[in-house]
């Protein structure tokens, strides 16, 4: 190569510098968003959703994000852009660090696993598509009290079927689309369970019952809200989150409150994130983020999809008086959502 020809190695390093601190600026802005933007429920305008939906994408997603800070991170280094690779390191704190902190040792059971208490699996059946024999190993596996479905169609009759003599307490309101619903258990009714719709407006069902576990009544409640995509989507499902965080604290606070609540299912949004504040806000925890020895992702599970890193959709929320002793995510079988179980003991 002729000296004319030959391009100065120093020619680039701006460009590439610049290129860094794009970065810097673009996951700072994301995270950032994500973080601080609150959608109010009552917003329902079609900004009012999309600007809800990317708030969630800057929670959700900050693990992914975290692989794109590292590459930065890398070429930082190389150009040696001290400032930008300080900055970077910085920025994996909150994005793969965060990740990290879920395996973490000081995470585990902090009660007592032999006391009296309850066992809950939920899991989305995609349509009733699931192989029925790789979930009914997952339950004799879990062995739980109380088994939630989302996601029930007539192509579901099979699980009712099989297990109606060893929980013969149950309430299954199957229908064409995603938002049938069962509810399975071998422990009796404290009450009838019910099937309400969600606040004013909204037609999705949530089974709602309360069994006695060891003589203490714990209402279990059944959830798949609307998945957000798009603006009124979106909308619907913080809605949805809203409301069931108010039933929930006038539930606790009544006159004649339960001894324990447990809400489980398809929440569609990752637990902690401010797309689910009002949960929080509510006093109610979350099993996997309180015991959980990973990060528990549940979702994507179809196509290539699963060959990426997961979020965790599914959820064992609680409250009242229980405490959680541990928390799993099964196996594939089939759905785009992975089951999930938990066990209570009453404090």
């Amino acid at each position: 190569m002729s000296e004319p020809d030959r391009v100065p190695r120093r020619s680039v390093r701006p460009l590439v510098r610049a290129g860094c601190w794009l970065v810097i600026a673009g996951a700072v802005a994301w995270l950032g968003f994500g973080h601080f933007w609150r959608h109010d429920p009552a917003d329902t305008g079609r900004l009012d959703g999309w600007l809800a939906f990317a708030a969630l994408c800057g929670q959700a997603f900050r693990f992914h994000l975290g692989f794109a800070i590292a590459a930065a991170l890398v070429v930082a280094l190389v150009v040696r852009a001290r400032r930008a690779a300080v900055l970077l390191v910085l920025l994996l704190i909150p994005t793969l660090g965060a990740r990290a902190a879920m395996y973490g040792p000081w995470r585990g059971p902090a009660a007592d696993a032999d006391a009296p208490g309850i066992t809950v699996f939920s899991a989305n059946l995609l349509y009733g598509r699931g192989d029925f024999g790789v979930v009914m190993d997952q339950i004799r596996a879990a062995d739980p009290d109380v088994i939630l479905f989302q996601e029930y169609t007539p192509a579901s009759a099979g699980y009712e079927a099989a297990l109606r003599a060893a929980y013969p307490h149950a309430l299954v309101w199957p229908r064409e689309d995603a938002f049938g619903q069962a509810v399975f258990s071998r422990l009796p009714f404290a009450r009838e369970p019910e099937l309400w719709h969600g606040p004013v407006g909204s037609v999705i069902p949530l089974i709602a019952c309360e069994v006695l576990a060891d003589g203490w009544r714990v209402a279990v409640w059944n959830v798949h809200t609307l998945p957000p995509v798009g603006s009124r989507n979106t909308i619907e499902q913080r809605r949805m989150v809203a409301w069931i965080a108010a039933r929930a604290t006038r539930a606790l606070g009544g006159a004649d409150p339960p001894d324990g609540l447990v809400i489980a299912g398809d929440f569609n949004a990752p637990f902690g994130t401010n797309h689910l504040r009002e949960l929080v806000e509510a006093g109610l925890g979350e099993a996997h983020a309180a015991v959980g020895t990973d990060a528990g992702s549940t979702w994507p599970r179809l196509w290539w999809k699963r060959h990426f890193p997961g979020i965790r959709l599914d959820h064992v929320v609680f409250g009242g008086g229980l405490a959680p002793v541990w928390s799993g995510v099964g196996d594939d079988f089939g759905s785009d959502h992975r089951p999930v179980s938990a066990r209570f003991v009453f404090e």
